[in-house]
């Protein structure tokens, strides 16, 4: 697992950060992730077992969609950081001409609108993210949350008889 960890992954997901992902891209990222945790752990597709119950037996391996999340709001985190003259900062934020022709085959998806939905996640849109970042602890706590821990209580909790969460 170990060695796993330390190649494939990082050779995987080698500039993550900066992808846009369509869904079928995701698919195909997290076939291959499974296919190698059950190479790992001697399982067959015919022994039907689910998914989870591999990450969990190959020390609870997270997704590859949660892998990336996490790199491009760290990258995204960084970037916030940055004096804005870099070119980094100005590529990111700048806005486009209105002059400029968008081509008919250009992609729908731009990096800005993923990173929005990744801030969707903890109830936060780019610009609350982008003063967030500026804290790095207050950042780094966000982006190593899983996506079960940063949802914000909604009375749906209350709704199903659940005890209200603690406030934080």
């Amino acid at each position: 697992m170990r060695v796993f960890r330390a190649t494939t992954i990082p050779a995987l997901l080698y500039g993550s950060e900066t992808w846009t992902l369509l869904q079928a891209d995701s698919n195909r990222l997290e076939v291959f992730q499974m296919r190698c945790l059950r190479r790992i752990l001697g399982v067959s597709l015919r022994d039907k077992l689910k998914n989870d119950i591999i990450r969990t037996r190959c020390e609870r391996q997270p997704t590859i969609e949660d892998q990336i999340r996490q790199r491009r709001l760290r990258w995204f985190g960084h970037v916030c950081r940055m004096p804005q003259h870099r070119l980094p900062n100005r590529a990111l934020f700048h806005r486009r001409p209105a002059t400029w022709k968008i081509q008919k085959k250009a992609a729908r998806k731009i990096w800005q609108m993923q990173v929005a939905a990744d801030l969707a996640t903890s109830r936060l849109n780019i610009a609350e993210a982008r003063e967030k970042a500026q804290d790095r602890r207050a950042w780094r706590q966000l982006t190593t949350a899983g996506p079960q821990q940063q949802r914000a209580p909604t009375a749906a909790y209350w709704l199903r008889g659940q005890p209200r969460p603690a406030a934080s």
